[in-house]
């Protein structure tokens, strides 16, 4: 049997399929380069969730990559938290086109 944060894992991979296959995302189609799904540890006890990915975590696929991504991680190492036990996202899944504020409609 699947221990609990394979078991979440499976579920995150599971509801983001959609996105993968662009059936979800009404981004998906305005010149995104890639889906930028969640990263970290699926069973954190601590969630960050940003508005949106910007062109760093559009290029690699991964939220808070870029500059916001660096303020965050030295956040946390000031605070003692190790990123490996936090879950990182965004609200939207695919970057909006010029780097727009998401729109209600897109939030997922």
């Amino acid at each position: 049997m699947l221990d609990k944060k394979l078991l979440k894992q499976q579920l995150l991979d599971d509801l983001y399929a959609p996105y993968k296959n662009r059936i979800l995302c009404p981004l998906g189609s305005m010149g995104r380069k890639n889906v930028v799904f969640g990263r970290g540890n699926p069973d954190a006890h601590l969630l960050f969730i940003g508005e949106g990915p910007g062109r760093d975590e559009d290029e690699q696929g991964k939220p808070f990559v870029g500059r916001s991504g660096r303020l965050l991680s030295r956040t946390l190492d000031t605070l003692g938290i190790d990123e490996s036990e936090v879950y990182i996202t965004n609200i939207v899944k695919c970057r909006p086109p010029n780097n727009r504020a998401p729109l209600p409609n897109e939030a997922s």
